[in-house]
């Protein structure tokens, strides 16, 4: 009998998914049989990424995005989130009993517990970052998400948990009771052992950009990109993010959606990168050792952090969204240095 281990994983945009995919295939090269759950985007990717496995359709939470900060957004609908995490609960209750999982592992999916199996909790974020008008509330806020993760065995970090980390202040510097394990980044690319981008004379950059977050910003954020790469004389690519959607035959420079294969190709044909601070793309970053202009999806404080802090290490250039200029990401992007890394860790200057 093979063991079996429920993963599970939210569906805010791609990154949680993409980010699993190597713990997804961790178990099978184990030996254990994966029960898939997830919803939406998400869940169509899994299915396309792992086409022998079932995706089970967790209830969605259905997330809108009517406020100008995350936080306030989640406030104004914790009923409706609340809602959802019983509801998941409760599916969770029929899939333990079903397949009489060994383990339960969740990425920011808070209703994917039970308390007969150990039940792990994967987050880069356990500070929740208020809008600087708010700073004050972040210990509350801290306090709060940890209850909501209370109900799990462990807490899985994807970081260092050293000094040297990726996520800076959003899991390390405070005292938790939370059992938490720092396991290290993850990405579904291969590690590469150096920095891939080499100097080039050439002005013209082969460019990636990928477009990812909530609506509106999203649409938002394809509209500046459209526009500005359909002037641009280089090379580029733009994804779309879109897994439930055919890409149009006409055009080869724009896609729905590529595969794993396709995509690293792309990546590594590339210059530079542009897309979202979102930690999922830091850590493929981290791996692929790729130049990358950050562009924050709006009122996320956590990308917004995650931009600014990067670009304060010489790593990553970072605009706002509204501010986005393809001229200025090409002339700035190589004063930056990208991860560089001894030892299969990061620099010393990566610090929180």
């Amino acid at each position: 009998m093979h063991k079996k281990v429920i993963i599970a994983a939210l569906d805010w945009g791609l990154g949680h998914a993409t980010r699993m995919i190597p713990i997804v295939q961790y178990y099978i090269d184990k030996g254990w049989q994966p029960i898939l759950a997830s919803s939406g985007d998400a869940a169509i990717l899994w299915q396309q990424r792992f086409p022998n496995k079932t995706v089970y359709n967790l209830p969605a939470y259905n997330f809108t995005y009517k406020h100008k900060t995350m936080v306030g957004n989640v406030l104004s609908q914790v009923p409706k989130i609340k809602k959802a995490i019983k509801a998941e609960n409760a599916y969770i209750d029929k899939l333990v009993d079903e397949h009489k999982p060994e383990l339960i592992i969740s990425d920011n999916r808070y209703g994917v517990y039970h308390s007969r199996v150990k039940s792990v909790f994967i987050t880069h974020q356990l500070q929740v970052l208020p809008p600087s008008a708010l700073s004050f509330s972040s210990a509350i806020l801290r306090k709060l998400h940890e209850l909501f993760i209370g109900n799990f065995t462990e807490v899985w970090v994807p970081d260092f948990g050293e000094e040297n980390n990726l996520s800076g202040k959003l899991s390390h510097g405070f005292e938790s009771k939370l059992n938490i394990k720092y396991i290290g980044p993850l990405s579904r690319f291969k590690f590469a052992n150096e920095l891939s981008h080499k100097e080039s004379h050439n002005k013209l950059p082969n460019i990636v950009a990928l477009v990812s977050g909530p609506e509106p910003a999203r649409g938002e954020f394809e509209a500046i990109l459209r526009k500005q790469l359909g002037d641009y004389k280089g090379n580029y690519v733009l994804l779309l993010g879109k897994p439930g959607e055919v890409n149009a035959e006409s055009d080869n420079k724009i896609y729905n959606h590529l595969q794993d294969s396709e995509l690293e190709r792309e990546f590594q044909a590339a210059d530079l990168l542009i897309s979202r601070s979102g930690y999922s793309t830091i850590m493929d970053l981290y791996n692929l050792r790729k130049k990358a202009v950050f562009i924050p999806t709006p009122g996320q404080t956590e990308q917004e952090y995650l931009a600014d802090r990067f670009m304060g290490l010489g790593m990553f250039f970072t605009m706002p969204q509204g501010e986005f200029n393809l001229n200025i990401a090409i002339e700035e992007y190589n004063k930056y240095s990208g991860f560089e890394v001894i030892d299969n860790q990061p620099l010393a200057s990566l610090h929180h």
